[in-house]
């Protein structure tokens, strides 16, 4: 297995994976109701909702920087970082859950037209490697995956 193809495989495992660390995003996400999903167990924590939209908004973002496209957030503008939980659920749990599966998928999808040169690519902000770029994404989503288990005990 070349780097690329061990990177999809993280990136597809932790969402419904058989991971060393026995837990999933659809381990944590799937037996979450809807209104579970939006309750904030403390305040100034985020939703299980909240960080999935922010999860998949970055994932977006990412999937675009790889494609040569704008990305679609940033640390600096937070308008689509954390969206307000009375927002979200205009969306539904179930659409923003298919959202976050869709995404990775496309972005599982594309990334499989690569090979191991691509990651070497300095992507067009210029600044990064196209690496430096999925490797964050991983480490984005075990961060998360991380508080989205503290979010839930939290609600027991």
């Amino acid at each position: 297995m070349n780097r690329l193809e061990s990177y999809i495989a993280q990136l597809r495992d932790a969402i419904h994976g058989d991971l060393w660390i026995d837990e999933t995003f659809a381990k944590k996400l799937e037996p979450l109701s809807a209104h579970a999903a939006f309750i904030q167990p403390v305040d100034g924590i985020h939703s299980v909702a909240q960080l999935v939209s922010h999860l998949y908004q970055w994932q977006v973002s990412v999937c675009n920087i790889l494609q040569g496209l704008p990305r679609t957030i940033s640390a600096e503008d937070s308008t689509l970082d954390w969206i307000a939980n009375e927002t979200l659920s205009l969306q539904g749990w179930d659409a923003l859950k298919a959202a976050f599966y869709n995404g990775r998928e496309e972005l599982l999808e594309y990334l499989r037209t690569q090979d191991d040169s691509f990651l070497l690519q300095t992507s067009p902000t210029g600044v990064h490697t196209n690496e430096y770029y999925i490797l964050g994404l991983i480490h984005h989503d075990m961060y998360h995956m991380g508080q989205i288990g503290l979010v839930i005990r939290l609600m027991k």
